[in-house]
């Protein structure tokens, strides 16, 4: 890709599974941001936020989501949720809160390409790692059904 830099690119053209590349896209794949989030955001004191179920569902993105999610092995169960903190934020949007098992920053990478190359009726789409210390937390697990749950298959 580092000789295609400055030009638009498309892989195969045609095909159901085509995909355009943007000169920042190249751009990112070539200096590795693309793999990186574009902003992080850590509540430094105790926040009031709401949350609830969108009123338009985000289809598309969940069906890519679990797609993705099924080859990942580390996810356990994902959540989506409409999210606001009126101290950060100018509307609600889309939240996808992810339980996962070993490596973090490489289901959020993955997530997150999969997020932006989908449409979504609320942008931006966050991520939250769901990590079991409470807070927001508690209100994925205790008042919110997965979207996505990795089945265990067991022998009894």
């Amino acid at each position: 890709m580092k000789i295609t830099q400055g030009a638009e690119l498309l892989l195969n053209p045609g095909s159901d599974y085509g995909k355009a590349f943007t000169k920042d896209e190249i751009a990112s794949i070539v200096d590795g941001s693309i793999w990186k989030p574009t902003e992080q955001f850590v509540a430094q004191k105790e926040t009031q936020v709401m949350i609830g179920q969108p009123s338009t569902y985000p289809t598309e993105l969940v069906d890519a989501l679990i797609r993705y999610f099924k080859q990942t092995k580390q996810v356990k169960k994902a959540y989506l949720v409409h999210f606001f903190n009126p101290s950060h934020d100018e509307k609600p949007h889309t939240l996808i809160a992810i339980q996962v098992v070993g490596d973090w920053e490489h289901v959020m990478a993955g997530a997150g390409m999969v997020a932006r190359d989908t449409e979504v009726p609320d942008p931006p789409v966050d991520f939250l790692q769901i990590t079991g210390r409470g807070g927001i937390e508690d209100y994925f697990q205790k008042d919110c059904k997965p979207f996505y749950e990795k089945k265990v298959l067991g022998i009894f």
